[in-house]
């Protein structure tokens, strides 16, 4: 069952990306990494010699596969594609370990639609990695309670894989460690022996440490380690605003929308109806002879693929797809959320009252680690899209595999068979319709994603005429203006534009995000432009409402850095002439090329 399971995910996965996953270019998110890689090949160190908001695992990773592949942006997407299916992959080895495989496929094809159809990152960004890397410690440390006192080699692979995480990402890290660094000795020394609990403990730390002190001592050597444990965890942070924020973050953003509210009040009712059903000790899925649980499981994959192939070949779906879209988005991440914590209280009291069966044991450590990975992530936004695993996915599971099996249960099940489909055709709808959409720039149809923009960097890239149109015609501006020696800045986060023109950013932070980018790196790069203006100027549009917004969710309404930097950009008239207006496709924001006056 196992085996056709996972056939059957990486079939799915493989079949929803392969439309676009090489047929967009998110500019405003594209290349991150592959840039920050390759000034690290350049001799630069990140902290040290520029701004960088992450711990440094994914540029290092960045810089490698540049070194063997070349600065060709479809090498960051076949490593987010190969990520993609290593980790949904993975997350049904997990589940099937502790779920019937049925309805571990069911749970991960739902994950991996409504994750791969988000339009908000491109699959090069920074988010698979860093949600890849703790699953892969959660599925070490279910192996690690297998035995008693805890197996020592997938003990040390799980705290390798949690110093992992936080080499790769601050939020995927922290929770990762807490979680397995908190729950699992605790489990085993509950067993009866609590020196195994602290023989775990200490084997978790000794696994955690390899990464992490590796990490460190590649910065100190490099004299980046004091301004990286700054950027990173300390002053660097202050970007998301303070820890009150943080934790209050979720329910502010829920209380603030109209559309979130309506998705946590349908998550709420899902976990009702769920619950209204739940049957202890298993369910008739349970029971589903070999036989049929393998014709089921190869049924649903074939059905489920073949949606996706439809709405490729269809010019529309009939039904629209905003709405659905917005509940498809934000409802399973409060669900995944909202159920883990559930199960996390149940399975905590029956831990503080009671020795745990395995099974038992296992839903103890992936509610808490779903939790913990799902809150701490919503630090960053109230509706992070890393939130959705392994949440949603772990706590789906559960639910469909402990439905009573009277009619009730039955029909419960069946309708949700039917959601999932009517899932996972909107997810591809949406995908193709729109493959990237973030910080006002959006990629059309991928139908019509036809054109290789003739830049090396992007062979293998396939995008719209009009996106093609506005790469030569603003990366033109940057070349015509401006000498191969000399520096030139773009804002607020296009630093592809860097790597396509051949040309060093004038400032220190390479990417000017307001959740990412302090107020002190701001003012300084905006005192920068005035004492030594670049070349040419790239600024995309960012009106006062976009500022003040940004404001109001990370700096608790005051005044902020990225508005120093804009009231320097908006007065660049005196040394530059306004060379260029172009306009973004589908957004139609104004983006202007300044030319410094000497040129």
């Amino acid at each position: 069952m196992t085996l056709a399971g996972a056939f059957v995910v990486l079939s799915f996965c493989i079949v929803f990306m392969r439309p676009w996953w090489n047929r967009y270019l998110g500019l405003t998110n594209e290349g991150w990494l592959q840039f920050f890689g390759l000034r690290i090949l350049q001799g630069l160190v990140p902290y040290r010699d520029f701004y960088f908001h992450v711990p440094p695992g994914q540029a290092l990773t960045m810089a490698a596969l540049t070194s063997v592949f070349g600065d060709r942006i479809v090498v960051g997407e076949m490593f987010g594609l190969i990520a993609a299916l290593i980790l949904f992959l993975v997350l049904y080895l997990w589940l099937a370990r502790i779920f019937p495989a049925f309805w571990s496929v069911v749970a991960v094809i739902s994950a991996a639609a409504i994750y791969l159809g988000s339009s908000g990152e491109p699959l090069g960004g920074v988010h698979i990695a860093s949600i890849l890397y703790p699953v892969l410690a959660f599925l070490a440390a279910t192996f690690a309670l297998d035995q008693d006192g805890g197996g020592l080699l997938s003990l040390s692979l799980a705290g390798f894989l949690a110093g992992v995480s936080l080499a790769t990402k601050q939020t995927a890290g922290v929770a990762t460690t807490l979680s397995l660094g908190m729950v699992v000795p605790a489990i085993i020394a509950m067993r009866g022996r609590w020196w195994h609990g602290v023989r775990a403990a200490i084997v978790l730390a000794i696994g955690w440490v390899v990464p992490v002190a590796s990490t460190c001592a590649w910065l100190a050597a490099h004299g980046a380690l004091r301004d990286f444990l700054s950027d990173a965890f300390l002053h660097g942070a202050s970007s998301k605003g303070s820890l009150a924020s943080l934790l209050e973050r979720q329910v502010v953003g829920i209380a603030g929308s109209h559309n979130l509210r309506i998705c946590a009040a349908l998550a709420l009712a899902a976990t009702l109806l769920l619950a209204s059903v739940y049957q202890r000790g298993g369910t008739a899925s349970r029971a589903w002879p070999q036989r049929t649980t393998l014709l089921l499981i190869l049924a649903f994959g074939a059905i489920a693929t073949g949606v996706v192939v439809a709405v490729e070949h269809l010019n529309a779906l009939p039904y629209g797809l905003q709405r659905p879209g917005i509940v498809l988005r934000n409802a399973p991440l409060f669900f995944g959320e909202l159920g883990s914590l559930i199960l996390l209280l149940h399975y905590g009291w029956l831990f503080l009252r009671r020795r745990l069966s395995w099974l038992e044991e296992q839903y103890l450590l992936a509610s808490a680690a779903a939790f913990v990975y799902a809150f701490v992530s919503s630090f960053s936004w109230a509706t992070a899209e890393s939130m959705l695993v392994p949440a949603f996915p772990f706590v789906f599971a559960f639910a469909l595999s402990n439905v009573r099996s009277d009619r009730a249960g039955r029909l419960v099940q069946a309708a949700t068979i039917v959601l999932v489909l009517f899932c996972v055709a909107t997810a591809a709808g949406l995908k193709l319709q729109s493959p990237f959409t973030w910080a006002d720039w959006q990629e059309g149809n991928v139908r019509r994603a036809t054109v290789e923009p003739n830049f090396p960097e992007l062979r293998g890239i396939r995008v719209t005429p009009e996106t093609d149109r506005f790469l030569e015609r603003v990366v033109a501006d940057i070349q015509h203006n401006s000498r191969p020696d000399e520096p030139v800045a773009e804002f607020c986060c296009m630093p592809i534009l860097y790597l396509l023109a051949h040309r060093a950013p004038a400032t220190f932070a390479y990417v000017h995000y307001i959740d990412v980018t302090p107020d002190d790196v701001y003012r300084a790069d905006a005192e920068r432009l005035e004492t030594n203006p670049p070349a040419v100027v790239v600024t995309l549009e960012r009106s006062e409402e976009e500022v003040r917004e940004g404001e109001i969710n990370f700096r608790g309404g005051k005044p902020s850095g990225e508005r120093t930097l804009w009231t320097v950009l908006r007065n660049l008239g005196p040394g530059y002439r306004l060379a260029d207006i172009l306009t973004t496709p589908n957004t139609n924001k104004r983006v202007e090329v300044w030319v410094r006056q000497d040129r």
